[in-house]
């Protein structure tokens, strides 16, 4: 076997040479026509590709019922009835969709002719299902498509299998598989869980002497609408406040403090959120209130030594205007602690407040005796029970309002004769200070002003010999003795806070336009 040489050299296709005739040229001139009509055989089928020649075919769909939507080749083409004209003839996929049908998929293959197909539709069997998944407004999904939120009722989902998924924040999600069957209705009745629920419930189990664990449970219940529930983790919550504590063996002092701290200022915490809770518009606010208030109650008469409690349910019921049972509480405590007054001397200024409030000067006339026999060597407690006393003035009138001012007055008289005796001079200011607040009341500003005026001696804290110089300095304007108040204000210009020394500059300012000029 053997190649010609000549074609190697001119470039053309080395054929097989055959014995020793020139056949190579002849062959060679044969593929050169072979290739000219390959060429033009390309063209041709370049040019029919260009649809300069290309056949067309029209392609005609129907269906029962009509308004079915075509898919051809996986492409939307319009909604029958439907003619495509401009086809290609060839191989084709159809596809015929309406919402409550069975989709028909076939194929069919379009000549040169023009094609009619007609379809007819097979309703699709329906059930309804009834998704009650709790908590309300969760998201429902169907298949990957989203349907609306809890509770929901799909009236018509078909025969068949899907993927429903019920989703919500903070919550575990809740996906099932779900075959519909025919004549059989289904219905998915349960609740998600609540991961906060979850946390909430851990922090009870591993703290459950902290009041603040129940009252989050009962915050976070109450204001997902689920007030009853709400209410029995408060009534919890006044049930673990009215408990003592109960220490380990191996909690040091310092952490018996913090907690015994802690739990005074949620016990406080608890009844003010209570009574926000019980004055706020919502469904079963009657029955929240009934149900916490029942608690209350029968903690309250089970635990009349704990003043810690007593106090905190007695001011509840102050601030939701039930004074008699606040009294009747504090009467209670002291009863049963009579033979232990150093336990009860905030319980007397408490009940003497709120006999105050209800306007009974009958009865705080009676606790004011009863306190000043028990608590007559103590100089602050006094100093409390005259404060609770003339804060209270403004409520009375005439010869009340004197006979409240004058109770005042002499505890606080009392007051500053102890704190001489026992060399106390802070105690003693302070109670002069007050003493004179009490005078100027009573118009009796002469008294008032040395009142003030001992009140400064009595005190080593600057804050306070200029809170009140500024108070002696009023009354000494009320008075017009304006030489002695022009003194009282030179010192105060001189403050270090910003504030007294621009009043003081001030008040010399106005003593100067009050105070008649020399030539009149």
């Amino acid at each position: 076997m053997s190649f010609c040489p000549c074609c190697r050299w001119k470039g053309y296709i080395q054929f097989q040479m055959i014995g020793n005739n020139d056949c190579c040229q002849l062959s060679a001139t044969a593929v050169r026509g072979t290739l000219i009509a390959v060429a033009l055989v390309v063209a041709i089928a370049i040019i029919w590709s260009d649809g300069a020649i290309k056949p067309q075919a029209t392609v005609s769909l129907d269906s029962s019922p009509r308004g079915a939507s075509a898919f051809v080749s996986g492409c939307l083409a319009g909604c029958t009835p439907l003619r495509i004209a401009g086809l290609t003839p060839g191989s084709y996929s159809l596809r015929f969709e309406k919402a409550g049908y069975a989709s028909v998929p076939r194929n069919f293959v379009l000549g040169p002719a023009s094609l009619r197909i007609v379809e007819t539709l097979d309703p699709v069997q329906t059930e309804s299902l009834t998704v009650n998944i709790a908590p309300e407004g969760s998201e429902v999904t169907l298949d990957g498509e989203f349907q609306g939120h809890t509770p929901l009722v799909l009236p018509r989902v078909s025969i068949g299998w899907h993927e429903l998924d019920v989703r919500k924040p903070n919550y575990d999600s809740y996906t099932r598989r779900i075959e519909m069957e025919r004549v059989n209705p289904l219905v998915f009745t349960l609740a998600l869980d609540d991961k906060i629920m979850a946390m909430l419930k851990s922090n009870i189990a591993k703290e459950p002497q902290r009041i603040s664990h129940y009252m989050d449970m009962g915050q976070y219940l109450f204001k997902n609408r689920r007030v009853i529930e709400s209410a029995q983790f408060f009534s919890k919550a006044l049930e673990v406040a009215a408990a003592p504590l109960v220490f380990g063996p191996d909690d040091s002092p310092a952490d018996r403090a913090i907690e015994t701290s802690l739990r005074v200022q949620e016990r406080d915490k608890l009844n003010f959120v209570i009574t926000d809770k019980e004055t706020t518009p919502a469904k079963d606010h009657a029955e929240f209130a009934r149900i916490v208030e029942t608690a209350r109650d029968l903690l309250t008469s089970a635990n009349f030594e704990d003043w810690g409690w007593i106090q905190g349910q007695a001011l509840h019921y102050a601030n939701q205007g039930k004074l008699d049972q606040a009294q009747q509480l504090l009467l209670k405590h002291i009863e049963y602690l009579k033979q232990d007054k150093t336990k009860l001397e905030q319980a007397y200024i408490f009940l003497l407040d709120i006999q105050l409030q209800m306007k009974r000067l009958d009865l705080a006339h009676e606790t004011y005796t009863t306190f000043c026999k028990a608590y007559s060597r103590q100089p602050m407690l006094m100093r409390q029970t005259a404060h609770a006393l003339y804060s209270k003035q403004g409520i009375f009138e005439g010869l009340d309002r004197s006979d409240v001012l004058s109770m005042a007055e002499t505890l606080f008289r009392m007051a500053i004769d102890v704190a001489g005796q026992i060399n106390d001079p802070e105690g003693g200011g302070q109670c002069n200070f007050e003493l004179g607040n009490v005078l100027v009341l009573q118009d009796r500003l002469e008294l008032a002003c040395a009142a003030y005026h001992d009140s400064i001696v009595g005190t080593k804290s600057q804050t306070a010999r200029e809170d009140r110089a500024q108070r002696l300095v009023e009354c000494l304007i009320k008075m017009k003795k304006f030489s002695e108040a022009r003194k009282a204000l030179y010192d105060l210009t001189k403050s270090t806070r910003v504030d007294v020394a621009t009043k003081a500059k001030q008040d010399l300012k106005t003593i100067k336009l009050l105070e008649p000029s020399p030539d009149k």
